[in-house]
């Protein structure tokens, strides 16, 4: 995290599955908190770490998808008002609609 000065504090990490190749930044269960979503390509998964608001996150939450998703975009793409994760998968695309966050 920037520490306001122009300098970052201390790196923290988060396990994910194999291979995570992509990687967003939005508030996916609309608590005004930025989340992580991560493309995590060998596992045939996306896991999502949601903001707890104090800069941390929870550990990864994992969804199965198709096989090797290696690019995610997050919008509404079913017009609810609650984002949804598009992937590429090697010879697909694949939407996880997100009303179970």
């Amino acid at each position: 995290m920037n520490d306001g000065n122009d300098t970052f504090i201390k790196q923290t990490t988060y396990p994910t599955d194999a291979t995570p190749r992509s990687v967003r930044v939005e508030n996916i269960n609309g608590d005004d908190e930025l989340d992580i979503v991560v493309a995590n390509t060998e596992s045939n998964n996306v896991g999502i770490f949601l903001n707890k608001g104090d800069g941390n996150f929870t550990d990864q939450r994992t969804y199965s998808t198709n096989s090797n998703p290696f690019s995610i975009i997050i919008t509404d793409v079913n017009d609810n008002n609650k984002l949804d994760i598009i992937m590429a998968h090697r010879n697909s695309v694949g939407i996880l609609y997100i009303d179970f966050i």
